[in-house]
């Protein structure tokens, strides 16, 4: 670790502050007890009644996953108030946040149709929609039939 500038880890923790409002607004999000009808994830469970959550859920851990690399770093640069900068280990918190809110938006596009948010979601990570599937019982889904369409599409 190295020490660095004191105004360049005051806009670090000024910009890493944000961190926690945008971890305060995820759970207030994670805990509703619906979604309004109005929402893709309204519009996405219509679609499908056991798979139509999926892409909000897997968004929602993803964002989990973002905002956890994002606090560590901001408790490194914070701990014990002396400035400390990781010469290297930051980026790799750094990436780690950025791939995973990179996904949360993918699985959840707006500009994308119900369909295709299902496929995307089923289709993120190996083995994801059987493994959903599976745990669920539901082995005729629509996000199967979604994905079935696009690898068509594909093809």
């Amino acid at each position: 670790m190295a020490i660095q500038d004191p105004k360049v880890t005051a806009q670090i923790l000024r910009t890493l502050d944000h961190v926690e409002v945008m971890a305060r607004r995820l759970e207030s999000v994670a805990t509703l007890a619906s979604t309004p009808a109005t929402s893709l994830a309204a519009a996405d469970a219509r679609m499908s009644a056991r798979l139509g959550l999926e892409p909000f859920l897997n968004a929602g851990f993803q964002l989990s996953v973002s905002l956890d690399h994002l606090q560590t770093w901001r408790h490194v640069v914070f701990a014990g108030g002396a400035g400390l900068q990781p010469a290297y280990a930051h980026m790799t918190l750094l990436r780690g946040a950025m791939e995973a809110a990179i996904v949360a938006r993918w699985l959840v596009d707006s500009e994308v149709d119900p369909s295709e948010r299902l496929a995307r979601s089923a289709d993120w990570g190996p083995g994801r929609l059987h493994e959903t599937e599976a745990h669920r019982g539901d082995h005729s889904s629509a996000a199967q039939t979604a994905r079935e369409a696009r690898i068509g599409e594909d093809g």
